[in-house]
């Protein structure tokens, strides 16, 4: 199969941030009279966007949740994001050199159920920003992984620049289970990274890789 195009994840797949999401969520739930704890988190939520959480959590809880309230703890936690993240913005080992090459054989976006000021905010920071035309985040999308809305519309908008593009010959790097059922769902091949799973969990996937060396060597970039 030859691909033309590589769609990413972000958080778990580019940075390394999810450990600052579990702790922002934990803080804004807490007030919430809701314990959110570590083992939920990773076990049950991870690959949620923000508003797919919120819901799920509330859910759980038995407590009921407006729209209101989720934009607004939605908002809570962006406004915290980002100085939390500030000396702790840490890429995956080797991303951003397997972006910068992937990008000269094949066009490239982000799917993720990040905010798109906090995707933004990091590819700017580390000088990524210019490799995706193609940002599909949570403001563009109405349902979150596992649904394949995010990548069915990153599909439409890499099309428009490259009409050869279909979704049989779109490769996704994923790192969540939620995420590869999505990709899966839009009928595209996926390649998981143990970032954030064991392999064995990850067995959906099209191949599962350790890090981002392996599937450069896989896939032959020089």
């Amino acid at each position: 199969m030859k691909f033309e195009a590589c769609l990413f994840d972000f958080n778990g797949l580019i940075i390394d941030d999810e450990a600052i999401h579990f702790e922002l969520f934990k803080k804004i739930l807490r007030e919430e009279e809701i314990d959110l704890t570590e083992k939920d988190y990773w076990e049950k939520y991870l690959g949620f966007d923000d508003k797919g959480l919120i819901e799920a959590v509330f859910l759980a809880s038995k407590k009921n949740v407006t729209p209101k309230k989720i934009k607004d703890l939605i908002q809570k936690k962006n406004k915290l994001y980002f100085p939390a993240l500030k000396n702790k913005l840490r890429l995956f080992p080797g991303v951003d050199e397997f972006i910068k090459k992937v990008s000269h054989s094949f066009s490239l976006a982000i799917v993720s159920g990040a905010l798109r000021s906090e995707i933004e905010y990091v590819l700017k920071e580390t000088n990524l920003f210019s490799f995706f035309p193609i940002i599909i985040s949570a403001h563009e999308t109405k349902h979150g992984k596992p649904d394949p809305e995010g990548y069915l519309l990153a599909l439409s908008g890499l099309k428009k620049n490259n009409p050869k593009i279909v979704a049989a010959n779109c490769l996704v790097l994923e790192d969540s289970q939620a995420g590869i059922e999505a990709a899966k769902r839009a009928r595209m091949t996926v390649y998981a990274l143990a970032h954030t799973y064991p392999p064995e969990q990850l067995e959906n996937a099209d191949k599962i890789f350790k890090n981002f060396d392996e599937i450069e060597n896989f896939m032959k970039l020089y």
